[in-house]
């Protein structure tokens, strides 16, 4: 493997844990009452802050701060140390098995401080007020999450996967994983692969930009907009609408663009700003992914390396 894919292949795996969960908007996930509060279902601001029990390799308990727990060095003085991390702020709430109940479901990622990413389907309750998890069940190592969405009395969740000859710095498989909720317990039924990762898996879909890097979110105005139609993506930058060819490598998510062609029109200097920025970086491509039902292009560009964070239409209203 060369450096240049070694680097990013690692800046990929770090977009987990650098994409934690967005802060609620003012008053989100708050109840008003005593008796509100033990009705209401846990938020994702409510996981944010939860405590989570029995996870693989974890002695104790795990009570997340802002949505990340750090323990212990495995060495005194040592940097690795394991870690917990939800993912985005992606989750899937409602009476997920019939009880009458509403549950929460969300995602974690749990590290070791080597190069893997162990990701889960954590299940959460809140019973007498309180916030109560469940049940986790495993999805793997470094399994990137495309989408999260209830069926009845179970919740399936698209993912980009491993296959038996993947690499396992490039997950290649498209599958959907469905876990049927019963009596607070996760059971999976078996995986079902509808193919392998590649732009179709972009096309009829107009992703917006969400984040310029993964802790950087974009302005919200103007809107930065980007569709994949055969070999080629188009859009809007924030001022002019462009236009680049893409191609795909051997490795699955590999990507390159070329040069964006764009109408000359001029904006206020913010505009013009962002949009150059952004196809600085669009040209510099050379990874796409997903990240918690986002789409994440992993750039290079004179020696620095980033991701880009774009939400489909469903997602992108989402408070930022």
């Amino acid at each position: 493997m060369t450096r240049r894919r070694r680097n990013l292949c690692r800046v990929a795996l770090l977009l987990v844990v650098a994409a934690g969960p967005e802060a609620p908007a003012e008053g989100q996930g708050q109840a008003t009452g005593a008796s509100a509060s033990s009705l209401a279902p846990v938020s994702a601001a409510d996981a944010a802050a939860a405590t989570y029990r029995d996870l693989p390799d974890l002695a104790v308990p795990v009570t997340l701060v802002a949505g990340r727990w750090e323990g212990n060095p495995y060495v005194p003085g040592g940097a690795a140390r394991p870690t917990v991390t939800m993912v985005g702020d992606l989750a899937v709430i409602g009476d997920l098995d019939g009880d009458g109940v509403a549950e929460t479901a969300v995602l974690l990622a749990q590290g070791g401080g080597g190069s893997g990413e162990f990701v889960h389907v954590a299940l959460l309750a809140r019973r007498g007020g309180n916030v109560v998890h469940l049940a986790t069940a495993p999805l793997g190592d470094r399994v990137s999450v495309r989408r999260l969405t209830p069926e009845p009395l179970a919740i399936a969740i698209e993912v980009v996967q491993p296959s038996a000859s993947d690499a396992r710095c490039c997950p290649g498989d498209l599958a959907t994983r469905t876990f049927d909720v019963r009596d607070g317990r996760l059971v999976e039924r078996p995986a079902v692969v509808s193919g392998r990762l590649s732009l179709e898996a972009l096309a009829a879909t107009d992703w917006t930009l969400t984040h310029l890097g993964a802790n950087e979110p974009a302005p919200r105005q103007p809107v930065v907009s980007l569709r994949v139609d055969g070999g080629r993506i188009a859009g809007l930058a924030g001022c002019n609408n462009y236009t680049a060819g893409v191609s795909t490598g051997v490795s699955p998510g590999e990507m390159t663009t070329g040069a964006a062609a764009a109408t000359r029109k001029m904006c206020p200097p913010d505009s013009m700003a962002l949009e150059a920025r952004y196809l600085r970086q669009l040209a510099g491509v050379r990874r796409f992914g997903f990240l918690a039902g986002k789409l994440a292009l992993t750039w290079e560009h004179e020696g620095g390396t980033g991701v880009m964070l774009f939400a489909a239409p469903a997602t992108s209203a989402a408070p930022r």
